[in-house]
């Protein structure tokens, strides 16, 4: 069956996004992929998603599946008029309330080109229901034409942290070095950590992408916790890719 997914371009920089779990299926600049799918070690396949309202497995006790169920729903088109429709796209899904989580959700994705750049915006409303915890994760799956070993984040090595499926800490603006190929660069707003990591089985580990993912609050869900949306605001984050 052939997969049928939006297009958005702006001169050198094509994405391609799946409506089904509002995915970025790729993206590419020029020759180089940046963000793509992949059949992992594991058995799984991956692409660029979503993790809302919950990162993980911290929802347990709310009864949401692991990393939330936004990247398994399917979403709308919203916005692609005018004269940008090429290079900007918004979709949206609904959450509803659940018998554990009792709030409706509004969650927007906005991709869009600006000045050589991809922007990537991710929004949640609370239309209604008691005040929950909201966490929002970024999961991308970043090409690793050569491998990530030896690759450095703001010129530290953070190859061990990709093994031990860690955390490394994001500034604002951060610089990406990965074995063999042009530096990246990620800026983020509303985050200041990321998980990283790769598919393994055993000691064997994919070496053709690897996992970094903008998260907004590690202990999102924790007890006393002061990430809590209430009714009808919004939370969001940012991701930018570019080159320099």
């Amino acid at each position: 069956m052939t997969m049928s997914y939006i297009q958005i371009r702006n001169k050198k920089w094509n994405a391609e996004i799946d409506l089904h779990g509002g995915r970025i299926v790729s993206l590419q600049h020029g020759d180089r992929k940046l963000l793509g799918t992949y059949h992992r070690i594991d058995g799984k396949m991956g692409n660029t998603h979503v993790c809302i309202p919950s990162f993980g497995s911290e929802g347990k006790e709310f009864g949401l599946p692991f990393h939330g169920p936004a990247r398994n729903q399917v979403w709308k088109i919203v916005g692609r008029e005018g004269k940008a429709q090429d290079r900007e796209l918004k979709i949206e899904c609904t959450l509803p309330k659940t018998e554990k989580y009792r709030a409706d959700l509004l969650v927007r994705q906005t991709f869009f080109f600006q000045d050589g750049s991809f922007v990537h915006k991710v929004s949640v409303k609370h239309l209604g229901g008691e005040n929950v915890p909201v966490n929002i994760g970024i999961h991308n799956y970043l090409s690793t034409l050569h491998g990530w070993d030896g690759m450095r984040l703001n010129d530290i090595d953070i190859s061990l942290a990709v093994k031990a499926n860690g955390i490394v800490a994001l500034q604002k603006n951060n610089k990406i070095d990965l074995p063999g190929e042009k530096p990246i660069y990620l800026d983020v707003e509303g985050v200041s950590n990321a998980v990283i990591w790769t598919g393994f089985r055993g000691s064997e580990y994919d070496t053709t992408y690897v996992c970094i993912e903008p998260i907004q609050n590690i202990e999102a869900f924790a007890k006393g916790s002061e990430n809590i949306l209430t009714v009808h605001k919004t939370t969001h984050i940012t991701q930018i890719i570019r080159f320099s």
